[in-house]
């Protein structure tokens, strides 16, 4: 069993207990807020960045971003070119055409499981989210209303109790939401 100095002398084992306290792990804090900068072009489409200055920007180590990049690299948001650096990778009319058209056939499909399936919680959720968003769309705040509509969208997604779909929306919404 582990002790008190044990912890404090053991990194791994910290970062174990913040984990299972609920907090967010470094790789999803620099995911996080690597993609909110994305989001909001201070890392435009384009863009080279170095993985050592995101780190430092981010005041984090470099496993975290180097993790969260390569996640962002799967998610065809980033290209990472050995040796030259990380690109944001700019997104095209013809790329957000075909998202949509896919969003279309899914997000209806999806609105339909939830309104079937959807519990009175969660759609007191859904509502109380788009009551929030008025207040954000009144001052043109674009990253609250970024991030309550993405809000929406899961818990859409969750109430329509479809993991698969859930997980496919979430990462067309991502691609999308750049645009």
């Amino acid at each position: 069993m582990l002790n008190a100095d044990d912890i404090s002398n053991n990194r791994g084992a910290q970062l174990k207990l913040v984990a299972l306290k609920g907090q967010p792990s470094l790789k999803a804090k620099a995911y996080a807020e690597i993609l909110r900068r994305i989001n909001i072009l201070l890392f435009r489409p384009g863009d080279f960045l170095n993985e050592t200055q995101i780190a430092k920007s981010l005041e984090l180590g470099r496993t975290p971003v180097r993790e969260a990049l390569f996640q962002l690299q799967h998610e065809g948001i980033v290209a990472i070119a050995p040796r030259k650096g990380i690109i944001i990778k700019p997104i095209s009319l013809n790329d957000v055409l075909e998202i949509i058209e896919v969003r279309l056939i899914n997000e209806v499909h999806c609105a339909g499981l939830a309104a079937e399936r959807a519990t009175e919680a969660e759609i007191a959720q859904m509502s109380m989210i788009l009551q929030r968003a008025e207040f954000a769309i009144a001052p043109c705040d674009y990253e609250s209303s970024m991030d309550l509509d993405r809000e929406f969208h899961d818990a859409m997604a969750e109430a329509a109790k479809n993991r698969v779909l859930a997980e496919i929306l979430r990462t067309l919404h991502k691609r999308l939401l750049r645009f």
